[in-house]
C-alpha cells in the first residue's frame, strides 16, 4: 500500500515536472522568437517596404524642390534682369531644364531610396518598436482600408488645401493689404517699385 503511495507521488510529482518544464520550453522558445534579430529585421524591412506609395512620392519630390531652390533663385533675378522681350523665352528655357532636373533628382532619390530604407530606417525601426509591435504595424499597412487611405490621401490633402484658401481669401487679402501699408510707410512712398516698360514701348520723355 506504501509502495503504492509513493508510486502515486512519484507519478504526480513526474507529471507536474514534466509540464512546468514544457511550460517553461514554450516561454523560453517564445520568447527566443520574439527577441530573434533576423525575424524582427526582416518585419522592419517588411514595413518599411509597404510605406512605399503616394506619400513617399510626395516627400521625394518635396526634396527634389528643396534642392532646386537655391539653385534657381539667382536665374529668375537674371531672367528679371533681361529685356521684356526675351524674359518669356529665356523663363520658357530654364522651365524646361528646371523640369529635366527634377526628374534626374527624383529618379537618383528613388535610386538610393531602398539603400536608405535598409540602412537607416529599418534599424530605427528596430530600435522603437518590438517584433510584436511591428508585426501588428505590417498588419495595419497591408490592410485594403489603410491601402485606400493611403491612394487618397493626397486629393484629400487637395481637399482641404482648396477649402483652406477658400475660406480664408478675405482673411489673407486683408493682411497683405496691412502688411503693404506698413511696409510702404517703412520705406516711404518714392520706394515703390516700378513696372517694367512694354515690348515695344519707349520710355516716357521727360518735359
Amino acid at each position: 500500500m506504501r509502495l503504492l503511495q509513493i508510486t502515486a507521488k512519484s507519478v504526480a510529482m513526474y507529471v507536474l515536472l514534466t509540464l512546468t518544464s514544457t511550460n517553461l520550453l514554450a516561454q523560453t522558445a517564445l520568447s527566443t522568437a520574439l527577441s530573434d534579430p533576423d525575424a524582427k529585421r526582416a518585419l522592419a524591412l517588411r514595413v518599411v517596404a509597404l510605406q512605399q506609395g503616394p506619400e513617399m512620392d510626395r516627400l521625394l519630390s518635396q526634396l527634389a524642390r528643396a534642392a532646386a531652390a537655391p539653385m534657381l533663385a539667382p536665374w529668375e533675378q537674371r531672367v528679371n534682369a533681361l529685356a521684356p522681350a526675351k524674359q518669356e523665352a529665356a523663363a520658357k528655357a530654364i522651365d524646361s531644364e528646371l523640369q529635366i532636373f527634377g526628374d534626374a533628382a527624383m529618379k537618383a532619390l528613388r535610386n538610393q531610396m531602398g539603400n536608405v530604407g535598409a540602412d537607416k530606417l529599418v534599424p530605427a525601426y528596430m530600435e522603437r518598436f518590438s517584433e510584436e509591435e511591428l508585426r501588428q504595424l505590417a498588419a495595419l499597412l497591408e490592410a485594403p482600408v489603410f491601402k485606400k487611405y493611403q491612394s487618397a490621401s493626397p486629393e484629400l490633402g487637395n481637399v482641404l488645401v482648396r477649402g483652406l484658401a477658400d475660406a480664408t481669401r478675405a482673411d489673407v487679402q486683408a493682411l497683405v493689404t496691412e502688411f503693404d501699408a506698413a511696409a510702404t510707410k517703412a520705406v516711404g512712398a518714392d520706394a515703390a517699385p516700378k513696372a517694367p516698360a512694354r515690348a515695344g514701348t519707349a520710355p516716357a520723355k521727360k518735359p
